[in-house]
């Protein structure tokens, strides 16, 4: 792979985590609305959920932004 094609494919990753990073952005406020949690408590409720149903993340959030509820996984948040 020559040096320009490395570049085109770090372009193509960073611009796909940030979009990324977003999608979990918009997910988490969704989470933060509809449970009454702060930032940190809805990241991990996030988190969990993802480790629960061994999925990654952005696909978690993915199901938050669209409208799919959080009580399949284990939405408990101190324990």
């Amino acid at each position: 792979m020559d040096q320009h094609e490395d570049l085109e494919q770090q372009i193509a990753q960073l611009k796909s985590g940030l979009q990324t990073r977003g999608r979990v952005g918009m997910a988490l406020g969704i989470i933060m609305e509809r449970y009454e949690l702060d930032e940190d408590r809805a990241f991990r409720l996030l988190v969990r959920i993802s480790q629960h149903e061994n999925r990654k993340l952005h696909t978690v959030a993915e199901d938050v932004i669209a409208g799919r509820d959080l009580a399949g996984g284990d939405s408990s948040v101190d324990a």
